[in-house]
């Protein structure tokens, strides 16, 4: 979805742009903290957060370097990051109410 032309997008989509790209890796960073953390490494959390926030970024900045329909933004990023961090965080409080 981060290359795709968001021309033949739906308005709908388009206007929630920002709460999709939180949703997506919100999911994307939740899934590969459940595959591969296991019960107390703080540090592989850290990791696969940063990761995952680092992916963001770098398809953002591919976007606007290489994407002919696409444009590179900021805020993109700040809404990658969020999902992330919130995933992380929810994942983190989770696992240790459940110790």
């Amino acid at each position: 979805m981060s290359l795709v032309n968001l021309n033949s997008m739906p308005v709908e989509v388009k206007s929630n742009d920002k709460f999709l790209h939180v949703i997506a890796y919100f999911l994307l960073t939740l899934f590969w903290l459940l595959a591969l953390v296991p019960t107390k490494n703080l540090s592989r959390t850290v990791a696969i957060t940063i990761g995952c926030i680092i992916y963001g970024t770098i398809l953002e900045v591919i976007q606007g370097e290489l994407a002919t329909q696409r444009m590179s933004d900021v805020f993109d990023i700040i809404a990658n990051s969020i999902g992330a961090v919130i995933a992380t965080t929810l994942f983190v409080v989770i696992k240790r109410r459940l110790r």
